[in-house]
């Protein structure tokens, strides 16, 4: 991320459509796979400036991962303390650690979107839930066919554009 650009989204989150709809659909999404159910341990990869942790503590024990200590310090702003920096990459977590994992926009920003798949399927628990969206790019649509050489089973997948 360019500087300044945390402060700005940090300062966005809560009100710029954009933030505001992807965080009320992913509630939604995750209120549908945890059916209520708060033993549910999540995690936000890519976590940003927080805002989104802050909602899916809601629905369960969320743990956010980014690359960036300016994002992380940001999150601790907003009272989170479950934080780890860390790339994708290589998540420092056991196999299986988390029922619901959450990338939002993170796979099209990765050196090694195939690795980053691995790691994600790795500590997300078999049966469990992962919602990666991404930003229509050819980077974003290779990521997302890749998938099956990995083995992940992959419930639904689409495009959509803004």
């Amino acid at each position: 991320m360019h500087e300044g650009e945390y402060e700005a989204m940090y300062g966005l989150e809560n009100s710029y459509w954009w933030y505001v709809a992807r965080r009320i659909l992913a509630e939604e999404l995750l209120s549908s796979e945890t059916n209520g159910r708060k033993s549910v341990r999540i995690l936000d990869v890519g976590c940003g400036t927080g805002a989104n942790m802050c909602a899916f503590e809601r629905q369960g024990t969320t743990t956010g991962v980014d690359t960036s200590i300016e994002a992380l310090t940001f999150c601790r702003t907003r009272g989170l303390q479950r934080l780890v920096l860390s790339a994708v990459e290589k998540l420092p977590f056991d196999d299986q650690t988390f029922h619901v994992v959450t990338a939002l926009d993170v796979l099209e920003h990765t050196d090694d979107d195939l690795n980053a798949l691995r790691e994600i399927q790795r500590v997300c628990h078999k049966g469990g839930y992962c919602w990666l969206p991404c930003q229509p790019t050819d980077s974003c649509g290779a990521s997302m066919t890749k998938h099956s050489s990995i083995g992940v089973d992959t419930r639904r997948m689409n495009y959509a554009t803004s």
